[in-house]
């Protein structure tokens, strides 16, 4: 299939956050004139879904002309400065299964390998840089598990989770990288009539410490930047019951 897709820069592009305040006033009294954004979408794929089981592989190549991109730096509540990027691309290959390894027992997942490029971007106090990645942008990204269906209506569930390094800004410099993780969560779920279920899921079953999301941050408040995480949760549970209607 061939794409082609056009954004306008949002509120949060603009301001860089959520709000007009003090943090990001520069953002809007000096701060660049965004173009709107345009991708160029390339993508072929394949499905195979019978009784054996479920296969799907994608491929895709996402061309952008003044991407709207963020750059690493930070202005407010760990919103990142956005600019225009004149030229970048993605390009990768997702793949995703379901399928019966016992009569009850299903393995499922996904996995996605996406190469991110930013041909040319002129970051303020970096100058003219060539060839980088995109800011959080992870090379690998992979979910997997099995499935067991206990009785009718009875299931459980436990998936892995794993995300690839990805730099936290534009000069792709090594000390500012989020690290890799991985993490599992497992459920178990019963539907007791169409119209009622209940659902108890353990999240970050191995207790990992493990980030997601980060910045270079002053966070000591000396001027010095370091690394910078949002924080995930640890070990926790949810108890959810459905009603239908």
């Amino acid at each position: 299939s061939l794409g082609l897709a056009h954004r306008e820069p949002t509120r949060v592009d603009l301001l860089g956050g959520f709000q007009l305040n003090g943090n990001n006033l520069d953002q809007i009294t000096d701060g660049p004139t965004f173009k709107p954004e345009r991708v160029l979408d390339f993508e072929l794929g394949l499905r195979f879904d019978n009784a054996i089981g479920r296969f799907d592989a994608n491929v895709f190549f996402m061309d952008f002309t003044n991407e709207i991109a963020p750059i690493g730096e930070v202005i407010a509540f760990g919103v990142q400065r956005r600019r225009n990027v004149a030229d970048s691309y993605r390009m990768g290959a997702e793949v995703s299964w379901h399928y019966p390894l016992l009569q009850t027992l299903y393995w499922k997942g996904g996995v996605a390998y996406v190469q991110s490029n930013i041909r040319e971007v002129d970051v303020a106090g970096e100058g003219i840089l060539t060839d980088r990645e995109h800011v959080l942008s992870p090379d690998w990204l992979l979910n997997t598990g099995l499935q067991y269906r206990i009785l009718p209506g009875l299931q459980a569930e436990i998936v892995g989770h794993y995300g690839g390094e990805q730099y936290m800004e534009l000069s792709n410099n090594p000390e500012f990288v989020v690290p890799d993780w991985f993490t599992m969560d497992a459920t178990i779920s019963y539907e007791m009539k169409k119209w009622l279920s209940v659902t108890a899921q353990l999240n970050n079953l191995l207790d990992n410490q493990y980030y997601t999301y980060g910045l270079p941050s002053d966070v000591d408040f000396s001027g010095q930047l370091e690394r910078g995480f949002l924080p995930t949760p640890p070990r926790n549970f949810y108890l959810t019951l459905q009603l239908r209607f």
